[in-house]
């Protein structure tokens, strides 16, 4: 009987900290489905054209909401300076 309780009590333990595991990942997915709902409410033409597209380009949004107010958000890798620049940027 020890060892059938204890079995039990292994089982137990690993089920509760899976659960644990998974209940921090849903809380953590359903912040995320809050925010990105808020944000759709309140750019009502960017949810319409995401219904009709699914993918939306950086030129879209631009469209849908206008130019970014502190400049053009994009990277070019037309010379070698641009290149090492976001190099330094994604190394950190």
């Amino acid at each position: 009987m020890i060892f059938r309780g204890s079995l039990f009590s292994v089982f137990y333990e690993k089920t509760k900290v899976s659960a644990d595991y998974n209940q921090v990942r849903l809380h953590r997915k359903s912040r995320i489905c809050n925010r990105i709902c808020v944000f759709l409410f309140l750019y009502p033409q960017l949810a319409e054209e995401l219904l009709n597209k699914e993918v939306l380009n950086y030129d879209d949004i631009v469209t849908i909401l206008g130019p970014c107010p502190f400049g053009d958000k994009r990277v070019h890798f037309s010379s070698p300076e641009a290149s090492a620049q976001s190099q330094s940027l994604f190394s950190g």
